[in-house]
């Protein structure tokens, strides 16, 4: 799906093994003043911004166990931060920090499925 400041939010790698490595890329479109930074779902994915393409990989074996046979379900998000002038987090009625809901993020998917033989 595209949105205002990428291309394609959601990467499907398709099918890989327990032991693999996958290697993803999401283009940025939206204007270098929107982007303030972003995060990794786990420590599994590590990746590089380089102000046009957000790339990087998926460590198979450091993102789950995959004991079942068959096909097994993978989704690993990253999650896009909006510079819009809002803090990340604001204190609720009993002073408690919790996330701000009107801090402009978005999600870009990874996703696919590990065979396991």
């Amino acid at each position: 799906m595209r949105t205002e400041h990428w291309e394609e939010t959601l990467f499907n790698f398709g099918e890989t093994t327990p032991d693999g490595t996958i290697t993803f890329s999401f283009k940025y479109i939206g204007p270098p003043e929107d982007f303030e930074y972003y995060t990794r779902g786990c420590g599994c994915t590590s990746s590089v911004f380089d102000g046009e393409t957000l790339s990087g990989t998926i460590n198979i074996s450091s993102a789950g166990t995959f004991n079942e046979k068959g096909n097994n379900p993978l989704s690993k998000q990253l999650t896009f931060y909006k510079k819009d002038g809002l803090s990340e987090f604001i204190a609720n009625d009993k002073y408690e920090r919790i996330p701000n809901p009107d801090k402009g993020k978005q999600f870009l998917t990874v996703s696919g499925v590990v065979v396991v033989e």
